[in-house]
C-alpha cells in the first residue's frame, strides 16, 4: 500500500505539489501522466524517497518514508519499484546485465547475480530480446572496467 496525505513539494518560490492525497493499493500497476511541469517528476522522486516532501506524508509498506533516516530509506528504496518513460538501459549490457547491475550495486554477491536476473526475465519476449541483444556488436569496454 502506497498512502500519500497532504503532500506539498516547494522549490524556492516554485510549488511543484500542492496538498496530494493519494492512496494505491499493493500488487497495482499504475502510471503518472500529465503535461511538462505538472509534478510528475516531482511526485515519483517524493514517492521513492529521493526528495522529501516539504509537508504531508508519504508511507510505503506501512513505512513513513519522510521520516526515515538515510540507511533506512536506502533499504526501503529497495523495496520500491518504478520504470520511468525513458528507460535509460546501458547500451553496452544485455538486458540480463542491465539487471543484475543494480544488485552488484547493492553487494549481491557475483553468483547470486548470475542467478537472480532469470527469475526477473519470465516474459518470452525479454527472452527473445536478451537472444538478439547477444548477437549484436557490443561497446568496447574500457579498460579498469569490469562486466557484471
Amino acid at each position: 500500500m502506497i498512502s500519500l496525505r497532504g503532500v506539498r513539494k516547494v522549490y524556492g518560490d516554485v510549488v511543484a505539489l500542492d496538498g496530494v492525497d493519494l492512496e494505491i493499493a499493493q500488487g497495482t500497476i499504475h502510471g503518472i501522466v500529465g503535461p511538462s511541469g505538472a509534478g510528475k517528476s516531482t511526485l515519483v522522486r517524493c514517492l521513492t524517497g529521493l526528495d522529501r516532501p516539504t509537508t504531508g506524508t508519504i508511507e510505503v509498506a506501512g513505512q513513513n518514508l519522510s521520516a526515515l533516516g538515510e540507511a533506512a530509506l536506502r533499504k526501503a528504496r529497495r523495496r520500491i519499484g518504478m520504470v520511468f518513460q525513458h528507460v535509460n538501459l546501458l547500451d553496452a549490457r544485455t538486458a540480463a546485465e542491465n539487471i543484475a547491475y543494480p544488485l552488484r550495486i547493492a553487494g549481491v554477491p557475483a553468483a547470486a547475480r548470475t542467478a537472480r536476473p532469470g527469475r526477473r526475465l519470465p516474459v518470452a519476449a525479454l527472452r527473445r530480446a536478451e537472444a538478439a541483444h547477444r548477437h549484436r556488436p557490443r561497446a568496447r569496454q574500457r579498460p579498469g572496467r569490469t562486466a557484471v
